[in-house]
């Protein structure tokens, strides 16, 4: 039997179990890690407890805004969770994501992009933040890639049956002269950027997406 896409937190009828990756004892928070990942021709992204192997190991696009253009978003993408099982989500969530570019041609061309995280309770934003600027070089180097780890305060939210959990991934960016491509990696399994071109992520940084969220733990 083919195993279905595992998007939701726990089945029906386990109400009575939770399972957490780590507890913080001086928080008084469990941790559970999901990982971000494609699936299905159409590529819904969706939020996942356990390792699988994207369809795809990255998004990207292509941006070519001139050498005096203002930044544009390239990607806005939502990771989904649905929830078969009350949760409250309170305290200091982690993010960790790989944003990388390659530059086309010229060399004296640049590029300049940022990603923006967003938690997300369905569609309304809990918590923002956006990480620093990723620069590519002027000359020589055409590939730059970074991991970033965003660490952003929950306001104590209860998710009820049926709500989702949400992380909304932005990608920002100007290029210079010639045209780019920018984006970020999303593969639970951690593969190199070898499955489509152009590759953007290089094969020391990993291609994991990565958000450990706090939950209060039942008593």
């Amino acid at each position: 039997m083919a195993a279905k896409i595992p998007h939701n937190f726990q089945e029906a009828g386990e109400a009575a179990i939770a399972s957490f990756d780590f507890e913080d004892i001086a928080s008084g928070k469990a941790y559970q890690t999901f990982y971000g990942f494609d699936a299905n021709r159409v590529q819904d992204y969706f939020l996942t407890p356990v390792v699988v192997n994207s369809q795809t190991i990255k998004t990207y696009s292509e941006s070519n805004e001139g050498a005096e253009g203002a930044f544009s978003k390239e990607s806005d993408v939502d990771f989904d969770i649905t929830f078969n099982v009350p949760r409250t989500i309170q305290g200091d969530a982690l993010v960790n994501v790989t944003c990388g570019m390659t530059r086309v041609g010229g060399t004296n061309a640049i590029c300049h992009m940022f990603p923006w995280i967003r938690i997300k309770k369905n569609d309304t934003e809990l918590v923002s933040l956006s990480g620093a600027v990723l620069y590519s070089g002027a000359l020589g180097t055409t590939q730059e890639s970074k991991m970033y780890a965003f660490n952003m305060t929950v306001p104590k939210t209860h998710l009820k049956i049926g709500d989702t959990l949400r992380i909304t991934t932005e990608i920002y960016a100007v290029s210079g002269s010639n045209k780019a491509y920018v984006g970020f990696a999303h593969d639970p399994a951690d593969r190199n950027d070898d499955d489509v071109a152009p590759k953007i992520i290089k094969d020391s940084h990993t291609t994991v997406f990565k958000a450990q969220i706090p939950f209060k733990p039942d008593l």
